[in-house]
């Protein structure tokens, strides 16, 4: 069993993999983001590095991928060429949960690249043939609340990010997640703060059953087979 977490910067993907894995069996695959070595040149200049930071991006997130398809015993090869993104067989009792999907490239490059430019970074993602996992779980927030989170961390690639290019990232996950067709969830985070709450992580994960400690791992095939697209908000805590 493979599951993605996924949303944009800063909305808490790696905390949320991180709590998991502390709380039932499974193993965490998280995006070597630091290991691009295009990415402080593009937050220097995004205009003359972000070809270069999102094929790079591509390539490392679709090879971090393949070992989580490797320690769950999936093969990525497609046989039938018509089938481009082939949805993962469920069943495996072995657990992995990713913070990254590589469609996030695709995301990505509808902000940071130029219209003639996304057309052969999506042929390269088309040639990969990366499967889909077995469920995506969307992780949204306000963009206020996502800016307030990445200026609490120290994070020297990502001081200068502003207001207008987390708006732009959240839609552009918005408009992608409209059209998405595989097993997701998506959870509305404005107001769970499972970093500085670590109680209200259960609030989240009981939106995602196979997630939720009290449920069992195996068999898990039968939720996914009617799995749609859940929301959950939480009233903001009172004072």
């Amino acid at each position: 069993m493979l599951i993605c977490v996924e949303g944009c910067l800063g909305v808490g993907k790696s905390t949320l993999v991180q709590r998991v894995t502390e709380r039932i069996a499974s193993a965490s695959f998280y995006e070597e983001v630091a290991v691009n070595p295009f990415l402080r040149d593009f937050y220097r200049d995004a205009s003359h590095y972000a070809l270069h930071a999102q094929y790079t991006f591509l390539l490392l997130q679709a090879r971090r991928y393949q070992e989580a398809l490797t320690y769950v015993g999936k093969d990525r090869t497609v046989t039938s060429a018509a089938t481009a993104h082939p949805p993962l067989a469920s069943g495996s009792d072995t657990l992995a949960i990713c913070d990254f999907h590589p469609f996030k490239s695709l995301i990505f490059s509808k902000v940071v690249l130029r219209e003639e430019e996304r057309e052969p970074l999506s042929q390269l993602y088309r040639l990969l043939k990366i499967p889909r996992p077995d469920l995506v779980v969307y992780l949204r927030a306000d963009e206020h609340t996502i800016l307030a989170r990445l200026r609490k961390r120290n994070d020297v690639y990502r001081t200068d990010i502003d207001f207008a290019y987390i708006t732009q990232v959240c839609c552009a996950y918005d408009d992608f997640f409209r059209t998405y067709q595989g097993p997701q969830i998506t959870i509305d985070t404005t107001h769970i703060d499972y970093v500085r709450h670590p109680q209200e992580l259960s609030i989240l994960l009981q939106q995602v059953p196979l997630l939720f400690p009290t449920q069992k791992l195996p068999g898990q095939s039968e939720y996914l087979g009617s799995a749609g697209t859940y929301r959950t908000e939480k009233e903001p805590r009172t004072p």
